[in-house]
């Protein structure tokens, strides 16, 4: 509820931080933006968001932390206006390589490829749905954290953090299709 709140109150600061690539200095920026603002909450002992992986400062290096085939710059598809044709019809991300267990918060057009990361956003309730399918696979797949002093832990109820979300849910449900979360979730 805490979270929710937060996010309300801060929708800028999330679908900044969801419009970002991994590894960027704009993710790490993203990061550090979303932590200050969560430290000025009265929670905010109890949340923190460490970034996404680490920095790099090679693409070999980044190529070893993701795996090639993952690589930021690795082809995502033509997302150009070309692309869509004249009538200017989304391109849809590959969906068929997403889980099962994400596929309810792909909408029934499929989401849609967006090539400017800036304007890959969700809206508070896309972001709402995220974490509570997050919520519910924690509990049921019994989570650990990854990060921290509880490295290793079972993560308890109300503690799902953002790093987590996206170690366990955002990271396998997009790599298969590509794309970034927000372009998964988007109509």
């Amino acid at each position: 509820q805490e979270l929710r709140a937060f996010a309300e109150q801060h929708p800028q600061l999330v679908s900044k931080l969801a419009a970002t690539t991994p590894g960027t200095e704009a993710c790490k920026a993203a990061s550090d933006d979303f932590q200050r603002a969560l430290d000025a909450w009265p929670f905010a002992a109890r949340v923190r968001v460490p970034p996404k992986m680490p920095a790099t400062s090679t693409a070999s290096e980044a190529d070893a932390h993701l795996g090639a085939a993952d690589a930021p710059g690795a082809e995502r598809g033509d997302t150009s206006q070309a692309a869509a044709g004249s009538t200017g019809t989304p391109v849809r991300p590959d969906t068929s390589k997403v889980p099962s267990w994400f596929r309810r918060l792909v909408p029934p057009a499929g989401g849609c490829l967006v090539e400017d990361a800036a304007l890959r956003a969700l809206t508070i309730p896309q972001l709402v749905s995220v974490f509570e399918l997050g919520e519910e696979l924690c509990e049921a797949h019994e989570w650990q954290h990854t990060v921290g002093p509880r490295k290793g832990q079972r993560i308890l109820k109300g503690e799902l953090n953002l790093y987590s979300l996206m170690h366990y849910l955002a990271e396998p449900a997009t790599v298969g299709a590509r794309c970034s979360l927000a372009e998964l979730v988007i109509d």
